[in-house]
């Protein structure tokens, strides 16, 4: 027993070593990443700062001269348009950078978080795992104490029925050895008794240490199951949150079928100004800036949009912030141009049965359209359905039910 024991307690400690090297080497991972992303935004910081004193002298320079009257009025004329060129561009540049500095503070806290995260969920690990450590301690002492109590009960019992033997082999040889030995046979009987009560007591014992075990497995399983689900349903919540800040832009017409990427966003971007109005047309172009654009898809392809055949694919535009978004979802739909969401790929069989569940409701889906939105409640995603009549009547869409984001892992869904 004492080997098994030991044999537990040098498994149970290389593995305690085995999760402290794995902490180590994620810790120190996270460490060097952060350091570097620190390492580039104090170069880019020393660049633009050195950039800034540049474009200052040069200006001061050029005011200096224009003070001095060394320059013809056409010339000055000419040199302050290039000045104020120049001095947009770097206003570009500026604004540029401050949202990729704004972007690596982003990635940077959500690094710590997920550093935070994972310190959590290791001392919850730790914790658990000193737990049963104990727990099993305790279960192997029960045990063992519980099988010396047995190996002296059965020592007991052979030493009393050599003895009963002993006895009945000198019983015929005098008067009170008959009687000794009726006396004895007692005695056996009542030890046997006893003997029984003891083993009744040990097995008693043993029992309850196991149904006590099987329900603290049952406690740590359930801990562990509901531990699994909240972290799953923050993952998704996290994609869902991501994707409140994207739009996608359907049925924009390029002039041919192409494959060629970066082709189609400059053309894209071009179609998109072309289509807001004037007065958005700069602020379009700041958030197109600071956003990222993807093509969804392989490229364009030839779609029937009506009576008539256009080159089209559809668009991601990944904006910095949630008000940008909807600034830019406001400027595309007053130009005409059709927005829709675009959901996480996790989300969407979810979404369906969302749908399933507004038309048990009595919401047909031949009478009614079916909008699935995500929104915010005290800052965490929630996921909203509302209905409206085809026919016009009723007004517009209007909220039927709602539901929290679902577990990230499919199997955790309905358990």
């Amino acid at each position: 027993m004492s080997r098994v024991m030991e044999k537990a307690m040098k498994n149970i400690g290389d593995k305690v070593i085995e999760e402290g090297r794995r902490r180590d080497r994620g810790d120190r991972e996270i460490e060097e990443r952060l350091c570097r992303l620190e390492e580039r935004m104090r170069d880019k910081g020393r660049e633009r700062g050195g950039e800034e004193r540049r474009w200052e002298e040069r200006i001061r320079g050029m005011e200096r001269t224009l003070e001095d009257g060394k320059v013809s009025n056409g010339r000055r004329e000419e040199r302050l348009q290039m000045l104020e060129k120049r001095v947009n561009k770097e206003e570009n540049g500026a604004r540029k950078m401050s949202a990729e500095v704004t972007a690596c503070i982003g990635r940077v806290e959500r690094l710590v978080e997920e550093k935070e995260e994972k310190e959590r969920k290791d001392k919850l690990l730790e914790n658990e795992r000193r737990e049963q450590e104990v727990a099993d301690r305790e279960r192997l002492s029960t045990i063992e104490k519980g099988m010396k109590a047995l190996e002296i009960l059965m020592k007991e019992k052979e030493t009393n029925e050599r003895k009963g033997r002993e006895w009945d082999q000198e019983e015929g040889r005098s008067e009170r050895s008959s009687e000794n030995g009726r006396r004895t046979a007692v005695e056996r009987e009542e030890g046997e008794r006893i003997l029984s009560e003891k083993i009744s007591k040990v097995e008693e014992g043993l029992e309850r240490e196991r149904s006590v075990r099987m329900r603290w497995e049952e406690e740590r399983r359930m801990e562990k199951e509901v531990r699994e689900r909240t972290e799953s349903t923050k993952q998704m919540e996290r994609k869902v949150s991501e994707a409140m800040e994207d739009v996608k832009i359907l049925n924009l017409r390029f002039k041919n079928v192409s494959k060629e990427k970066e082709e189609l966003l400059k053309e894209a971007e071009g179609i998109i100004k072309g289509k807001v109005a004037e007065k958005d047309r700069k602020e379009c172009e700041w958030i197109l800036r600071k956003s990222r654009v993807y093509v969804l898809g392989q490229g364009t392809e030839e779609k029937e949009l009506g009576e008539e055949r256009i080159c089209t694919a559809p668009l991601l535009v990944k904006c910095g912030s949630q008000a940008e978004k909807e600034r830019l979802e406001y400027m595309l739909r007053s130009a005409g141009v059709r927005v829709a969401f675009h959901w996480p790929r996790e989300m969407l069989e979810f979404v369906e049965e969302m749908r399933g569940w507004v038309e048990e409701m009595g919401y047909r889906k031949d009478d009614y359209f079916t909008k699935v939105r995500p929104y915010k409640v005290d800052g965490v995603p929630q996921l909203r359905a509302e209905v409206k009549r085809k026919d016009g009547k009723g007004g517009g869409f209007r909220k039927v039910s709602s539901w929290w984001c679902p577990p990230l892992d499919r199997k955790l869904w309905w358990s």
